[in-house]
């Protein structure tokens, strides 16, 4: 998920399978009530010829603006009557406050689950009627389900871990594929670091400088993604997540063993700090895409950038997991990263179009082609039977879930602020050397509780 990011029936059943075990019984209960069948049935037709439109749509997911510019732009052609506007932004959350607050709010927005539900509340539209609903595979509306209705559409399934180029590491004679627990991938690591330091790769990978790079600079990264790896394996769902007063981090000293195996083999090694720069295009486009550095943290959202850039790349790209010493090893964390919400407070003309929009882009055969052609994304939905994996990240997922070899995402269970202005900023403050580790960790506690109780 860029907080920023393939594709098959397969893999949705194999997710699927693995995301049900996640989702609470209640939630599920609550999913069928909140579905009138009656509803669903009598969904009308998509109205072409309705009266003029607006949508105005806010994402964060910024390696996609291109190809979801490019779906509005072919749904306006047959849809004379609607304008869509897209923005992607990168200080998604930010932003979303600030327009929800104004008179200038989207008809459409992303919301993670029960901590949105309760954030934005009667400005959440109840999709419960909508065509769709009766396509999503089961377990997937769960953290967006309450006794009242269903709030959001599934965007996508994901999954995200250490990407690494095996063209490197072959050269190298390491077979990181192999690497399950931290020890063992630290020692690849540095195996890695030491042929790096001496030269040996220079000629087949003149700009190789170091193993990793690690983007502090966006917070989401280690306050969001690297925190959930832990956070999963303390909690058995996002409900139960969100339903507790407080967290424990008992696996805090491996959330620290992860920030510092990245740390400690990037290009500053020397001087943490300068880590706290470091963004999301420096870390993927300048690094991993130029092969500067051979491994980084981040999920198959990247392969719509990677087939922007370089298609061929992608043949390059393996995909492992993120050790969580003492609780899940050799496991990707899969799930649905974020869902679509339409605006309650908007003309009726533009919800309309803004339901429609959607409809159109997950259940009309261009749609589906967009959303696993263009977008890279993991189908939530039945009906795409004829669409299959074909990037290596995709295929790094796919074949994670079918061993049952994964953990699940709580992220949507995190209070309002917590990940990235806690979190987050936490990590920074220690890459700089004005906070310890364990002062973090403890803060962190006091914040979840505190920022539960408003």
């Amino acid at each position: 998920m860029k907080k920023r990011i393939v594709n098959t029936v397969g893999i949705t059943v194999l997710c699927v399978s693995l995301l049900m075990g996640c989702q609470p019984k209640a939630a599920e209960d609550a999913q069928t009530a909140a579905v009138p069948k009656e509803a669903v049935a009598e969904a009308a037709e998509p109205a072409k010829d309705a009266e003029p439109a607006t949508v105005d749509i806010l994402q964060f997911k910024v390696e996609i603006a291109e190809e979801l510019e490019n779906a509005a732009k072919l749904y306006m052609e047959s849809h004379k009557n609607v304008t869509i506007n897209i923005e992607s932004s990168s200080s998604y959350q930010s932003d979303l406050r600030a327009k929800m607050s104004g008179t200038d709010q989207p008809e459409i927005f992303c919301i993670d689950g029960p901590e949105h539900i309760l954030n934005w509340g009667d400005q959440l539209e109840n999709l419960s009627d909508q065509p769709w609903v009766k396509e999503v595979n089961d377990g997937l509306l769960g953290a967006v389900t309450n006794d009242k209705g269903i709030w959001g559409l599934p965007m996508t399934i994901e999954g995200y871990g250490f990407i690494y180029n095996k063209a490197i590491f072959e050269a190298a004679g390491i077979d990181l594929e192999a690497a399950k627990t931290y020890e063992e991938v630290d020692k690849a690591f540095a195996e890695l670091k030491k042929k790096i330091d001496s030269g040996e790769l220079a000629e087949e990978f003149p700009v190789l400088e170091a193993v990793t790079e690690f983007p502090a600079g966006e917070k989401w990264v280690g306050g969001l993604h690297t925190a959930n790896l832990v956070l999963s394996c303390e909690f058995g769902s996002a409900m139960e997540a969100f339903e507790a007063p407080g967290i424990e981090f008992k696996y805090a000293k491996a959330f620290k063993d992860l920030i510092d195996l990245q740390a400690k083999y990037s290009p500053s090694a020397d001087s943490l700090d300068k880590l706290n720069t470091v963004d999301y295009g420096q870390q993927v486009g300048g690094g991993l895409l130029i092969e500067r550095v051979a491994v980084i943290q981040q999920g198959n959202w990247i392969t719509a950038e990677v087939m922007a850039m370089d298609p061929a790349f992608l043949d390059k790209l393996g995909m492992i997991g993120m050790p969580v010493t003492g609780a899940a090893e050799g496991k990707l964390p899969v799930g649905v990263p974020t869902n679509w919400a339409v605006n309650a407070k908007s003309s009726d003309a533009d919800k309309a179009a803004a339901k429609d929009f959607l409809n159109w882009l997950y259940t009309s055969e261009e749609g589906k082609d967009i959303v696993v052609n263009k977008l890279s994304f993991i189908p939530v939905m039945k009906g795409y039977d004829n669409l299959t994996v074909s990037d290596p990240l995709g295929k790094a997922i796919q074949k994670y879930s079918a061993e049952g070899n994964t953990i699940g995402w709580i992220t949507s269970a995190f209070p309002a602020g917590w990940s990235d202005g806690v979190m987050g900023t936490s990590i920074q403050q220690y890459l700089a050397g004005k906070a310890s580790w364990d002062d973090i960790i403890a803060d962190a506690k006091v914040q979840w509780s505190d920022l539960k109780k408003k």
